[in-house]
């Protein structure tokens, strides 16, 4: 509903009427008024969601829609931002590897954290390739262990 509207209804009578009261005297239709009622709701949902630092960023927008638009521009960046976003993360996963001074909690943490940034930017790897992935990024001391574990998961 955010995404799509609504958009701010034009001033009467040189009134911004997207926040008076007693609209029906502005010449505000009844659609008008669901679309202004709607919107209010949809801020106040918004204002509650997010926190003080978000609130400074979206406290001028009048509509919901103008607000959701900032904070996506924010969060998620325009379609090339995305994009590079998501190239990085495909080569950090493609190049992880556990570090030499790293236990098997810690690389599985960082592992985690790259792969729920990818899944945040609708990039999935099953779970099957995950394991592939964490088990061929274990160093060489871990090899018989790979070995056993690859053994057991296949039968």
């Amino acid at each position: 509903m955010i995404k799509k509207g609504p958009k701010p209804i034009p001033n009467v009578d040189g009134k911004d009427i997207n926040t008076k009261i007693g609209l029906e005297s502005h010449g505000v239709t009844k659609d008008q008024q669901k679309t202004l009622s709607t919107n209010a709701r949809e801020k106040a949902l918004l204002y509650c969601a997010v926190s003080g630092e978000e609130y400074a960023k979206i406290s001028n927008c009048e509509t919901a829609r103008e607000m959701w638009e900032k904070l996506e521009i924010t969060y998620e960046g325009t379609s090339k931002v995305r994009e590079t976003k998501i190239d990085a993360l495909r080569h950090d996963y493609e190049a992880f590897s556990m570090k030499d001074d790293e236990n098997i909690e810690s690389m599985f943490i960082r592992f985690s954290k790259i792969i729920g940034e990818l899944k945040s930017l609708g990039v999935t790897y099953t779970n099957s390739q995950q394991v592939r992935k964490l088990v061929r990024s274990l160093p060489k001391t871990w090899k018989p262990k790979a070995i056993v574990f690859r053994r057991w998961k296949s039968g």
